[in-house]
């Protein structure tokens, strides 16, 4: 009997890429699947990026709940960056309650997934995905992670975010990449065809590695395109994409012609067009005016960090706080407001507040609204210097946006960018001119998903109605005849017999838009 329902994640691929070439014949079966599917664009949390997304997709609930935003974050009453833990999720993902419910699952490398308690089924965990949150692979139960590295080996690559490579040594990371989506393919259908699941969960994370590290070998119309590297090596973006095409129709053969299938992709890739690095100047120039201070602070940090080894970045994360983090610690202290890990999506700021923060200097209420509403008109105010253009699209305030135990530990203030163009020279009246080196990532991500679903009783169509990412586990549960209690997600109604249940009914967050109708009042 074949699986009732088989999601297939694609981790941070690019949905005008699969759609463009799915029409050119280039990923015929996703092509497929986009032809015979209910299909959509799910929201993923506003604002954040991966890193919140996939706990979301995974949980069913905000950010503002489960806890996690990023793989560093900055926790009330610290200004230390903590590495977020798996444990330290906040709510579980919906496997864990379905397997209570004595459903069988199969659950492979879902990013940023916490190894669970107990499941009744098998998990693996940081196999082979794009940034593991574990230190080792690891799996349930205890003893299949050691199976899997035998028969179908680990992962050739490790940490991919590298920087100055050469041809050769771009050659050797996309061959890297295209034998771990092999390993991927071949473990899932093998392992899909081996037992009797009722959810079999799958993700590729070559995507995500695929589009940071070689946008410049892919996209002709970026300033920093490479056609020497374009010749020698070819599209690594679309080789992985075909090699994951291939593989996508091997789980669908394997998934039987009654089982109902999902695929997801997202959040989007595109061109590094992020003024993420310039952040930490800009703000400690908005406080202290045009003059570079404490030696290019914080950010002066970050880069000699990015330029350890990998091994001694592991190895200093592991023994936690350090001399450098309690002079990251000491500056933040001492600054109004300071930049806190995010990706290159958009720029992460923390409001230094009193009584939150152990030394406090903007007080909660009309300071911090007056406070925050400054630093953003003078956000918006300033200019590419090559093209004369706002560099920054939108300022957000999460606390306008979720509602949550938790919602005090994401960052006060996201800076979204114009991505209209590089940003390497910027200037405004109040903070002068700041310029910095490029970041080494030629591509990353915008927050477009895409969705498509096919199976007994689904119409083929598109879904025009608002949908989040959180609605996914009360779809999969209503499919198999579950309910999910206590979620901001509900079912999908185009997705499941008599067009789903209202199910979430804790925690809300306010009604927003961006938060799709499931979220709404």
């Amino acid at each position: 009997m074949p699986a009732k329902v088989v999601f297939i994640g694609l981790d941070s691929a690019d949905p005008e890429l699969l759609q463009r070439w799915g029409q050119e014949g280039k990923l015929p079966n996703i092509r497929k699947l986009q032809q015979a599917s209910a299909w959509g664009a799910p929201l993923s949390p506003p604002g954040l990026g991966s890193g919140a997304m996939w706990p979301s997709l995974c949980t069913g609930v905000t950010p503002a709940i489960h806890g996690r935003y990023f793989f560093q974050q900055v926790w009330r009453g610290s200004y230390d960056s903590h590495k977020f833990e798996g444990a330290d999720l906040h709510f579980e993902p919906f496997w864990e309650t379905l397997s209570r419910r004595g459903l069988k699952l199969a659950v492979i490398d879902v990013p940023k997934a916490p190894l669970a308690r107990e499941l009744n089924g098998v998990q693996l965990v940081d196999w082979m995905v794009h940034s593991p949150a574990y230190e080792e692979p690891c799996s349930v139960p205890a003893e299949l992670i050691d199976e899997v590295h035998a028969v179908y080996g680990r992962d050739p690559i490790g940490d991919c975010d590298g920087s100055h490579r050469g041809i050769e040594e771009f050659r050797k990371l996309k061959d890297g990449l295209l034998q771990k989506v092999e390993a991927k393919t071949r473990l899932s259908a093998d392992y899909l065809a081996r037992e009797d699941w009722d959810v079999f969960i799958t993700v590729y994370g070559e995507t995500h590695c695929v589009a940071h590290q070689f946008w410049h070998a892919h996209d002709p119309a970026m300033p920093d395109y490479d056609p020497s590297l374009a010749a020698a090596i070819g599209d690594p973006v679309l080789q992985v994409y075909q090699e994951i095409d291939a593989g996508v129709g091997r789980i669908v053969e394997a998934a039987g012609r009654n089982a109902t299938i999902m695929f997801f992709a997202g959040p989007g890739m595109g061109p590094n067009f992020s003024g993420n690095y310039l952040v930490e100047e800009i703000l400690q120039r908005f406080e202290h005016g045009p003059v570079r201070v404490a030696a290019g602070g914080l950010e002066l940090l970050r880069r000699v960090w990015r330029r350890l080894p990998l091994k001694l970045r592991k190895k200093f994360r592991h023994a936690g706080s350090g001399a450098g983090d309690g002079l990251i610690a000491q500056l933040r202290s001492r600054r109004k407001c300071f930049t806190v890990p995010h990706n290159d999506l958009a720029a992460a700021i923390r409001i230094n507040v009193v009584g939150r923060e152990p030394h406090g200097l903007v007080k909660p209420g009309a300071e911090y609204d007056a406070f925050c509403a400054e630093l953003t008109r003078e956000l918006m105010a300033i200019k590419n210097e090559e093209t004369g253009r706002p560099i920054v699209r939108e300022v957000m305030r999460m606390r306008d946006i979720y509602q949550g135990p938790f919602v005090e530990d994401l960052p006060d203030l996201l800076v979204h960018w114009s991505r209209e163009a590089p940003i390497r020279t910027v200037s405004s009246p109040r903070i002068g001119v700041v310029r910095g080196p490029r970041p080494h990532r030629t591509g990353d991500h915008h927050a477009e998903c895409t969705f498509y679903a096919t199976g007994p009783g689904i119409r083929p169509g598109g879904i025009n109605h608002p949908f989040s990412v959180m609605d996914f586990p009360p779809t999969v549960a209503e499919l198999l005849g579950a309910h999910l209690e206590g979620l901001n997600g509900e079912p999908i109604p185009e997705l499941v017999p008599g067009g789903g249940l209202q199910t979430h009914d804790a925690g809300r967050p306010a009604a927003d838009p961006r938060l799709s109708n499931a979220l709404a009042d």
